[in-house]
């Protein structure tokens, strides 16, 4: 517990069910000190369920910019920064938000 100043979960979270978000960034809180720092970054829509990806089904979630500030409150995080992109992946275009959030 509160062992570690900050972590990192870039394109992991996307992966997690809605319903288990809390959960995780939870246990993230759990293991990061209080002050401490987390980074990640999900994909930006209303989306949930299996895609395919490099020929492979696996599960996405997307959220709205409002539903992860919830959870993120829930986790009791707080925000420090925001920052959305667009990225092009093949001929897909993709919104990502990242977020670098503090325990407290």
């Amino acid at each position: 517990d509160h062992s570690f100043d900050a972590g990192i979960a870039l394109f992991s979270l996307l992966h997690v069910a809605k319903k288990d978000v809390v959960l995780v960034l939870k246990e993230f809180h759990r293991v990061i000190k209080k002050g401490g720092c987390l980074l990640f970054c999900v994909n930006k829509g209303n989306f949930e369920g299996y895609s395919e990806l490099l020929g492979k089904k696996m599960f996405f979630a997307c959220f709205e910019e409002q539903e992860l500030d919830k959870y993120i409150a829930d986790a009791k995080f707080s925000v420090v920064i925001k920052y959305f992109d667009t990225f092009k992946i093949g001929e897909e275009i993709e919104k990502q938000m990242f977020y670098l959030v503090r325990a407290i």
